[in-house]
């Protein structure tokens, strides 16, 4: 058999400070995935596809007010990114021994990321000033996995690793005084390894999953700003999946697979050495559509920081939906003798 598979998310934040709120929102097509069983009794399949790897979207602004010589100026800083990664992937799996199977693929890494921080005075006599930086990464990485399962219970792990990625940098600075300067220049660094684990067990019609998945990035500096630091991430989730009947001719609410789980992360940086803590719950579900297609669609809520020593505090919801669709590419005839 092989699926296709594509989707779409929607995200919707509420950020507020102890001085200002804001609503941002986003959207974006998740990938496209294709799979392809090639030899079913030796559990061999490969799969394509491309895919947001990560995702930039920030909005910040501070006013503020300089006494000097007398004068009072009055303004706004205002920081702006946004951008992010796209995957390119190949990859295949295979059964080593019965229960245990093995998958490996590479990737490539490319996209842009934009940051802005202008400066604006309200008097006339001072002078407005801005930094357009934009980064152009492009790189490589392999993943590989494995995983059993025995009865009811599986187990898996993959580990991610990522050489050093390419970075080309143009920063523009610009001043309503002086002309224009742009200066241009590249480096290469390493992005963070990833390793995760997981089990679940199976009981009647429900699944049960948990996993916990570990990012080293301790050691990463990429526009790190004052009071901030990168560290290492960890994120434990936990699921449980009451799995549809398979007969098509089961009611069609029966056939359903109906999800629900939660999350906790510690995210990849501190602010000020305060760690910023994501905690998030989710459901959904898998709806059958017409002979081979999925309808999987999610709804998660969550929050994110603290309203406190001058964080933010983040209330998000996301809209997950994707569609996939399959069918039957190859099938063995029956030889005649």
């Amino acid at each position: 058999s092989t699926r296709l598979m594509t989707g779409y998310s929607f995200n919707q934040h509420f950020n507020s400070t102890e001085d200002a709120t804001l609503y941002q929102n986003n959207g974006q097509i998740s990938g496209l995935y294709a799979v392809y069983s090639i030899d079913t009794a030796m559990g061999i399949s490969a799969s394509f596809g491309i895919h947001r790897y990560s995702n930039l979207n920030y909005l910040i602004a501070n006013d503020f007010s300089i006494e000097k010589d007398g004068l009072t100026q009055l303004g706004r800083n205002t920081f702006q990114g946004k951008g992010g990664l796209s995957s390119a992937y190949l990859g295949g799996s295979t059964r080593i021994i019965d229960n245990l199977y093995f998958g490996a693929s590479a990737f490539a890494l490319f996209g842009p990321i934009t940051s802005i921080a202008l400066t604006e005075f309200e008097d006339s006599y001072s002078y407005n000033y801005s930094v357009n930086k934009s980064d152009y990464i492009s790189g490589w990485g392999t993943r590989f996995g494995m995983y059993y399962n025995y009865d009811n219970f599986g187990v898996g792990a993959f580990y991610e690793s990522i050489g050093k990625v390419k970075f080309s940098t143009e920063t523009l600075y610009s001043s309503s005084l002086l002309a224009d300067t742009t200066v241009k220049s590249s480096f290469r660094q390493s992005l963070p390894s990833t390793l995760g684990l997981g089990i679940s067990y199976k009981t009647g019609k429900f699944l049960f999953a948990s996993d916990v998945v570990m990012t080293q990035i301790g050691d990463f500096n990429y526009n790190s700003g004052a009071g901030t630091e990168f560290q290492d991430a960890m994120r434990f989730s936990f699921g449980v999946n009451r799995l549809g009947n398979p007969s098509r001719g089961a009611d069609y609410f029966d056939r359903i697979n109906y999800k629900a789980g939660f999350a906790y992360q510690t995210m990849y940086y501190t602010i000020n050495n305060k760690n910023i803590n994501d905690i998030s719950f989710s459901f959904g579900g898998a709806f059958p559509v017409g002979a081979a297609g999925i309808l999987d669609a999610a709804l998660v809520f969550g929050t994110r920081g603290a309203k406190t020593d001058g964080l933010m505090l983040e209330y998000y919801g996301k809209l997950y939906v994707e569609i996939s669709i399959g069918e039957m590419w190859f099938k063995p005839f029956r030889k005649r003798y």
